[in-house]
């Protein structure tokens, strides 16, 4: 795979920034990603397609009201399965305000005919664990109250996300099943963040990348100082779905990884230890493609065989049943 110098150019600038962010704040550094993300998508991405979209603010007991994004495909009829979804960003500077979230949203609701739920969840170090999970059970919960003004088939309904985002997702799955139980078919975790105290990254990826062990395990850590107030608690399953101790009767999950990715093992743990629950996973391991590739759909044709293994998962909600 042959990524433009420019986007790996981009790409550097931004982690560049977190060296400023205890000077300039987390605004400036989600600034910049915003800015870099806009101009990556302008080299590797495509016109974002036209869709229905009704925003709605959520309550969220104890927490800040979340607002959330259906997208909906024009022309649709009759109640439709629904997959609620968290964006990436090492729960600190994603948004679904960019272009490629935009896109992403879009076309899956259009190619797979079902309504996608953004979730605009809060962000750390303002807003630590576990706020991000906690907006996302309030979202479950409003969907499924609220499914049939909707336009929302409340028997058919999946949750989703990126990179920390899928940690978020499966964090959802795992504390719905200790509260309210409500009966999802999927779980579409794709390059999960599954284990924070990196337990189970494959530092092997490091190594084909020649990227020094030092620099990802420094990240780890400044990511758990600004999600969780340090690393200790790294180690709570309620923090790591991949230490969770019982995984049975989770909704079936599909895990799509990336070779040159040391998330592959997390993707690859989970997936081993869901079947052993007795939880139907299948997990893909995309040869060639970095943590990131699975975005460039307008330069990359694995790209878009991502795209399209993530709207073949989400077609399958129309066949799901009660059972």
């Amino acid at each position: 795979m042959t990524i433009d110098p420019e986007i790996l150019r981009l790409l550097a600038a931004e982690r560049a920034s977190a060296k400023r962010e205890r000077i300039r704040g987390p605004e400036h550094r989600r600034r910049v990603a915003a800015a870099v993300a806009e101009r990556v998508w302008e080299r590797v991405g495509l016109p974002i397609p036209d869709v229905a979209i009704d925003r709605v603010r959520v309550p969220v007991e104890g927490h800040p009201e979340v607002s959330i994004r259906l997208h909906r495909p024009h022309g649709a009829g009759g109640a439709l399965p629904a997959v609620i979804t968290f964006f990436g960003g090492a729960f600190r500077q994603g948004a679904n305000d960019f272009a490629s979230n935009r896109w992403m949203h879009a076309q899956r609701a259009i190619d797979a005919n079902i309504i996608v739920i953004a979730v605009d969840y809060a962000q750390a170090p303002e807003h630590p664990f576990p706020t991000a999970i906690e907006q996302g059970l309030a979202v479950l919960d409003w969907t499924m109250a609220h499914a049939a003004e909707h336009g929302i088939d409340a028997a058919r309904i999946a949750v989703g996300g990126q990179s920390s985002g899928g940690a978020i997702a499966a964090g959802v799955a795992q504390w719905n099943l200790d509260r309210h139980r409500h009966p999802l078919r999927l779980q579409l975790l794709e390059v999960p963040a599954l284990d924070l105290t990196a337990g189970h990254a494959d530092f092997a990826a490091l190594r084909e990348l020649r990227v020094p062990r030092f620099l990802m395990m420094r990240e780890f850590r400044s990511l758990a100082r600004d999600y969780l107030g340090g690393t200790r608690r790294a180690k709570d399953p309620r923090v790591s779905p991949l230490l969770r101790d019982d995984l049975t009767g989770l909704p079936p999950a599909v895990i799509l990884a990336a070779e040159h990715d040391v998330l592959r093992g997390d993707a690859a743990a989970y997936h081993v230890r869901l079947r052993a629950a007795g939880v139907p996973s299948s997990t893909t391991i995309a040869l060639g493609q970095t943590h990131d590739s699975g975005g460039m759909v307008g330069v990359l044709l694995a790209a878009r065989q991502w795209h399209a293994a993530a709207v073949s998962a989400l077609r399958a909600l129309h066949e799901a049943t009660n059972s």
